[in-house]
């Protein structure tokens, strides 16, 4: 195997900064270690709990890699861009971002506010925009990048009480096809990562899932964080710089 076909297999990301929001607990969590795990640096975004994300950096630098911590508002799209700028103060050029950060207040159809609608399509989606948005002409300059976010649990289902959260995936989805079509030429790629159910305390806090739920899976059990972070790790490297405009559902066959 010649050396070119061997970095583009490679899984490493040593010298590569990742910035992942919603990294203070959870899938979030998982993604930021597993990133790190591969050899990058990287920007622990939280929203309110800075606790919670010191935690995960000294993970981080447990394993010998670089990490930093911000917190703040991702529906603040200042915010969003500033949170490029420091990732690049702080840690380097921004080589892969990661938009785990969601929230996902349930709501039936005719209680949704105006209040609870801009602020879940806010967070779960303007906010991918204007970091990306922010990040890609270094991007561009250095001809490499990976933008990776978290889609809906089940892509192309309704979900009862989710309207606002499942328009938010939904165009999280179109956002990073758009971003894959214009920006491949540059080698920078653009995918989704599609959790099935998963085993965190986002689970354990709202309405479990059933084993007869569990049991109609092809794969019968709850998918554990660090598979999520797994395949970001995968997409965000060189193995992966082929595959853009992908959902890649880690799912257990919910789909099927």
């Amino acid at each position: 195997m010649n050396t070119d076909r061997q970095r583009s297999h490679d899984q490493r990301l040593d010298g590569r900064t990742a910035l992942v929001t919603g990294a203070g607990r959870n899938l979030g969590r998982a993604i930021a270690l597993a990133l790190a795990d591969g050899g990058a640096s990287v920007m622990i975004g939280v929203r309110e709990d800075l606790a919670a994300g010191k935690a995960v950096a000294a993970e981080i630098e447990a394993m010998g890699a670089k990490s930093a911590v911000s917190a703040g508002e991702l529906a603040d799209a200042a915010y969003c861009r500033r949170l490029v700028n420091d990732t690049e103060v702080e840690l380097g050029p921004v080589d892969i971002i990661v938009h785990a950060a969601a929230i996902r207040p349930h709501r039936a159809f005719l209680d949704i506010s105006e209040d609870d609608w801009n602020a879940v399509m806010a967070i779960n989606c303007s906010a991918a925009f204007h970091m990306t948005q922010a990040a890609l002409p270094s991007m561009v300059e250095r001809g490499f990048g990976r933008v990776i976010a978290l889609g809906g649990t089940a892509p192309g289902h309704a979900g009862l009480k989710h309207s606002h959260i499942s328009v938010s995936k939904a165009g999280v989805e179109a956002l990073v096809k758009e971003i894959a079509l214009e920006f491949g030429r540059y080698g920078i790629t653009a995918n989704v990562v599609s959790p099935g159910p998963m085993n965190t305390t986002r689970r354990s806090t709202s309405k479990p899932i059933t084993r007869e739920s569990l049991e109609r899976l092809p794969v019968p059990r709850l998918g554990e964080p660090e598979e999520i972070g797994y395949a970001c790790r995968f997409l965000a490297s060189e193995a992966a710089s082929y595959i853009t405009g992908q959902t890649l559902r880690v799912s257990g066959g919910l789909e099927l």
